[in-house]
């Protein structure tokens, strides 16, 4: 029965190692950046199950949307113009300060909004911690520009905690 509950789980895990693995070679723009998405999706559901968040399309939607589309303020480095990526390796909107933003709208918006809006602050959270693990962010920005980042295998335990929350769960739900 365990190994029917944790299988979901654990095979997006491994999807993670195994799409952090082809990361690592050299691949066009593109391919590497839906590879990154795919990442930064796999980590959001892995969050959103294990913390027991709504799981309504709205909600579900929100935690996606707030994983995947901070990502967009990439796209101004990539045309060339550097406004948010001159001192840092990540766009200086890849901080604390943009989930807290989502976090108070999410606090402010009228009351059918306020879960999705509440899950994409968490799923924007998600990408800072995928980001720390596979590089860096200006986490504190703007009081720093200094860049945080902790190493692969503590993001690997997050997913990895993320699992056994996930499995622990279901256990106490079946």
């Amino acid at each position: 029965m365990f190994r029917a509950r944790a299988a979901l789980p654990l095979a997006g895990l491994a999807s993670v190692l195994v799409i952090d693995r082809f990361r690592q070679r050299r691949w066009p723009l593109v391919i590497a950046g839906l590879l990154d998405e795919a990442g930064h999706v796999v980590t959001a559901l892995l969050t959103h199950c294990a913390f027991a968040l709504p799981r309504s399309r709205m909600s579900v939607g929100g935690t996606l949307a707030g994983a995947t589309l901070l990502d967009a303020d990439h796209v101004p480095h990539h045309l060339g113009y550097r406004i948010l990526t001159s001192t840092t390796e990540r766009p200086l909107t890849h901080s604390a300060v943009s989930v807290g933003l989502v976090a108070v709208t999410a606090a402010l918006a009228p009351r059918q909004l306020r879960w999705p809006l509440a899950c994409a602050a968490i799923g924007a959270g998600t990408q800072l911690i995928r980001d720390m693990g596979t590089g860096s962010v200006p986490l504190i920005w703007p009081v720093s520009r200094s860049e945080f980042r902790t190493p692969y295998l503590v993001y690997i335990a997050y997913l990895l905690l993320c699992v056994c929350l996930i499995v622990r769960g279901e256990k106490t739900t079946s």
